[in-house]
């Protein structure tokens, strides 16, 4: 039985409507900019609707996570470097079939409402994350596990079917954060209104969509916080969470726009935070149009698109050039290759393929000309729309003929997750951000193939019906391998066959960028975006 500790490095409703926040209430700072009674405030740009770890997960996305991670603990979590260490479990052990893992519980910790927590809270827990038809959220994150079992009141026993090198992972997500049985109980579907968890934060107040505030647990097993209150506050626009903090309303601000940086720099008050993401930025490119079947044809997609220029014009040069179908923060990430900006490859390549410049400077091929439909999201990424235009400029001067579907963002997603026959774009501006950081998991939601095209894509975000036999050998053993080295190898190669296949166009990966009152000590900032507050204090 392989043994894993603290020095383990293993990595593993909708919103309604909401107008403008006029008021921010009372400050949180007293005359002088002295902390008032130990509150932190952070301004969001996404609201927090629910609050449960079961079923659809915390929502939204990033900062239901993150408020839930005040409230919740899971059996493991990550480090800034996104290691796995202890959390409720304290220490663990894989069989050598790297199928049956054993996880030691930590004792005398008790759920925020008294309840003790033990081996039958994690199985009934876990079991509702194994059911498909309660997880409607990450089953697929969950799907390899066959049982959960209590060996004793402080032993918990998870059966794979096939050795699952993403365990740790998936059980440090938010899927994995461990609520109160008899909370679950008593209020039903109500509950995500009403999370009771371990952590060292409980709830104190929660208006979905516009505030939540947050307690210190004073039973809490771990280090106490220093903080009394933790309050999120919905804020919808870059420039009002800015004011808001300048004038010290707010302490932390999360999604700042790299062109208000310098700004933020310059006051004596504030101090800038940021980390190189997990978010790539690409432009998805869907093989179920017979154009962009052809190899060649998306390789010289990638050469026609200036990624620097985009990186320096639109994102202040915060963000790194895409080398692999990971991001370089991403565990397993390896360098697969480049596609410079390089308009003569990109002819040359597209000649290969069949098509030339006709008399109008537009790509043709037997009297069609070679014309692609861009979805994009009107409001999901910071400049996505300029990103968009940019990428179309280029690619015209190229000679591709591409048309923008900018659409609300809420129906984006449903027009991507459609059977192939139904979709009505080429190429769809994608900005893939993992709540689960193995690169395994990653790789399967994006390029494992799905079976068949009649249907919605079963593999979640492999929309664009990308397909490579050797890809998807490779991707299932990084998986099924629990040695980190062997599994790291493996997915290498599937990184390498993806990149060179071009099934997207590769850009970039932006920075996650925070700023925070300079008395602010402690925030945690980690690559997946998620702003974490719980350790945090004020001086």
């Amino acid at each position: 039985m392989k043994r894993f500790t603290r020095s383990s490095t293993i990595a593993a409703a909708s919103l309604a409507s909401l107008s403008l926040i006029a008021g921010w209430g009372a400050s949180t700072y007293a005359k002088g900019g002295v902390p008032a009674g130990g509150t932190l405030t952070i301004g969001q740009a996404v609201a927090i609707t629910a609050l449960s770890p079961q079923g659809f997960q915390p929502e939204g996305y990033p900062s239901g996570y993150e408020a839930a991670m005040a409230i919740y603990n899971g059996l493991v979590q990550f480090n800034n470097k996104l290691q796995i260490k202890p959390s409720l479990a304290t220490h663990w052990s894989v069989s050598p079939n790297g199928r049956v893992w054993t996880f030691d519980l930590r004792h005398g910790v008790k759920f925020q409402d008294g309840t003790p927590f033990n081996a039958q809270a994690v199985v009934d827990d876990f079991r509702s994350m194994i059911n498909p038809k309660l997880d409607t959220g990450e089953y697929v994150l969950w799907e390899p596990v066959t049982s959960i079992k209590a060996l004793n009141n402080y032993t918990v026993q998870i059966t794979t079917k096939t050795p699952y090198s993403a365990l740790l992972d998936v059980l440090a997500h938010g899927s994995g954060l461990i609520p109160s049985p008899t909370a679950v109980k008593k209020w039903g579907s109500k509950y995500p209104l009403h999370p009771v968890g371990t952590g060292p934060f409980m709830m104190k107040s929660f208006q979905p969509g516009t505030q939540l505030t947050l307690t210190a647990n004073p039973q809490y097993w771990g280090p106490k916080p220093s903080l009394k209150t933790l309050v999120f506050k919905y804020i919808p626009t870059s420039q009002s969470r800015i004011a808001a903090l300048e004038s010290g309303q707010v302490d932390v601000i999360d999604s700042v726009p790299t062109q208000n940086v310098a700004q933020l720099k310059a006051s004596p008050n504030i101090r800038v935070q940021m980390t190189q993401s997990l978010q790539e930025f690409t432009i998805a490119l869907n093989e179920a149009d017979p154009a962009l079947q052809s190899v060649k044809v998306r390789q010289a997609l990638n050469y026609a698109v200036d990624k620097p220029a985009i990186i320096k014009a639109l994102y202040d040069g915060y963000a790194a050039s895409a080398n692999s179908p990971l991001a370089g923060t991403t565990p397993g990430h390896i360098k697969s290759g480049s596609y410079p900006y390089s308009p003569s490859k990109a002819t040359k390549l597209f000649a290969q393929a069949g098509w030339h410049k006709n008399s109008h400077g537009q790509l043709s091929k037997n009297g069609q000309t070679l014309s692609l439909t861009m979805l994009v999201p009107n409001d999901a990424y910071t400049n996505g729309t300029l990103i968009a235009q940019a990428i179309q400029s280029q690619l015209q001067q190229a000679g591709v003929t591409v048309k923008l579907d900018v659409v609300p963002t809420a129906s984006f997603w449903g027009l991507l997750r459609q059977p192939a026959a139904q979709q009505t774009f080429q190429m769809a501006l994608w900005g893939f951000n993992p709540s689960f950081i193995a690169g395994s998991l990653q790789m399967v939601d994006e390029f494992r193939s799905n079976p068949q095209s009649s249907a919605n894509p079963p593999a979640i975000w492999n929309y664009i019906w990308y397909h490579n036999t050797n890809a998807d050998i490779y991707i299932q053993k990084a998986l099924e391998t629990v040695n980190p080295q062997r599994s790291a190898s493996y997915l290498g190669r599937a990184e390498k066959i993806v990149w060179d296949q071009a099934a997207d166009i590769w850009l970039f990966t932006p920075k996650v960028i925070v700023a925070e009152r300079s008395n602010v000590k402690g925030v945690r900032l980690l690559p997946n975006t998620f702003v974490l507050a719980q350790t945090a204090r004020l001086k």
